[in-house]
C-alpha cells in the first residue's frame, strides 16, 4: 500500500523537476498554459472512474497511474509559475 503511494508521490516529483529544471520545457509550459484547463477535464473523468471502478484489479492500478500523470502535469506547471 504504501510503495504505490510512494510511486506516485516519485513520479509527481519527476515530473515537476523535469518542469522546473530543463529550460525548454519550462518555457514552453509557461507559454502554453491553456492545457493545464485543458487537463483539468481528464482528471476529473479519471476520479469518477476511479471511485467506480476501485474494485477493478488491473482498471485501477492503470487509472491511478493515469492520475498520477495528470496531477503531476498540473502541479509541474504551477511548479514554473
Amino acid at each position: 500500500m504504501y510503495l504505490i503511494l510512494l510511486l506516485q508521490i516519485g513520479v509527481t516529483m519527476a515530473i515537476g523537476a523535469l518542469f522546473m529544471y530543463v529550460g525548454d520545457v519550462k518555457t514552453w509550459v509557461q507559454t502554453n498554459y491553456w492545457i493545464v484547463w485543458v487537463n483539468f477535464i481528464p482528471t476529473i473523468i479519471v476520479l469518477i472512474a476511479l471511485s467506480i471502478l476501485r474494485r477493478r484489479y488491473p482498471v485501477n492500478f492503470i487509472l491511478l497511474m493515469a492520475f498520477t500523470l495528470l496531477e503531476g502535469y498540473t502541479l509541474g506547471v504551477l511548479g514554473t509559475g
